[in-house]
């Protein structure tokens, strides 16, 4: 089994029975170890000790499979606003932000609009627009397929 499967499988087993989710698991060679950053996320949030509870849980897990046999930095942590949301309880997990989306409209063409999640329903988000152009409704609905990329927006 390659390296990756093993810390998928050793990290779901960490999360199991949890209503955390992971975000994306990233492995890295940095000199003589290993550098494997894992971001866990729930539609609550995560803390700082829950971090380091998944952290010990893992590493335990990973030490008792003998999953890598170097020497290695484990890091868990939140995904932070800055990434990229994908999912559909990411969507919904930050309802009320504010948010800038590309997507792929009907003609496949790319768009961008910057909005408010209102909600998400049916696997469409739903977007009330900021800086509504005449051409557009106020709220629209994008399907979660067509979405390239979304960003939360941050107040400074």
């Amino acid at each position: 089994m390659e390296l990756v499967a093993k810390i998928q499988e050793a990290v779901h087993w960490a999360i199991e029975n949890t209503d955390f989710k992971v975000v994306e698991i990233d492995l890295k060679s940095a000199q003589s170890r290993k550098m494997i950053r894992i971001f866990l996320d729930s539609e609550s949030g995560i803390t700082i000790d829950q971090c380091k509870a998944f952290s010990r849980k893992i590493a335990d897990k990973m030490e008792k499979d003998n999953t890598i046999d170097s020497e290695y930095v484990l890091e868990v942590s939140s995904p932070g606003v800055e990434r990229p949301i994908k999912e559909d309880w990411q969507f919904r997990k930050n309802i009320g932000r504010e948010i800038l989306v590309n997507y792929t409209d009907r003609d496949k063409s790319s768009k961008e609009c910057k909005g408010t999640i209102e909600n998400v329903i049916e696997d469409k988000l739903h977007l009330k627009l900021k800086g509504k152009k005449k051409s557009l409704p106020e709220l629209i609905e994008i399907p979660l397929t067509k979405i390239t990329s979304a960003l939360i927006q941050l107040k400074w």
